[in-house]
């Protein structure tokens, strides 16, 4: 798959995880503080963007080793982004409501680099989507030593 599709299918996949987050933030922020409400919505958004991510925009199997580096991946885009809320939020730049999508805007480039690493790097996971493993192996004219 070109660079480009699967950057258009992280696009699509984190429009849709976004709003997820943004519905959870605002519920969340009915009952607490708005850098509270935040973490919550993105650990749940978090774990719900590794599912989405790996099944459609990369199409790799998903594996307790890819879960535990996109999860360790994402505190860091997680911790960026909360900074990014509150200082927006601190300096009165925007309210409490547009923040964590100015945020999200912000810190989208970081998320993608971070997350193409994760899903695809140095053959951790095999790709599952159409055509996966049809590649032929490259074979050596030269005999293996006995």
């Amino acid at each position: 798959m070109t660079s480009a599709r699967v950057f258009v299918r992280f696009v699509v996949v984190n429009v849709l995880n976004t709003l997820l987050y943004y519905a959870l933030y605002l519920l969340f922020l009915l009952v607490v503080p708005y850098v509270v409400a935040n973490v919550l919505a993105l650990g749940i958004a978090i774990v719900l963007a590794y599912l989405m991510n790996a099944r459609y925009a990369f199409q790799v199997r998903m594996t307790g080793r890819s879960l535990v580096s996109f999860m360790i991946t994402n505190l860091t885009t997680m911790g960026l982004r909360t900074l990014v809320v509150w200082q927006l939020v601190a300096l009165q730049v925007t309210g409490e409501r547009l923040a964590p999508l100015v945020a999200t805007a912000v810190t989208l480039p970081i998320a993608f680099v971070l997350t193409k690493l994760v899903m695809t790097g140095a053959g951790r996971d095999a790709p599952t989507g159409p055509g996966a493993g049809t590649r032929a192996q490259p074979t050596s004219l030269v005999p293996a030593a006995s």
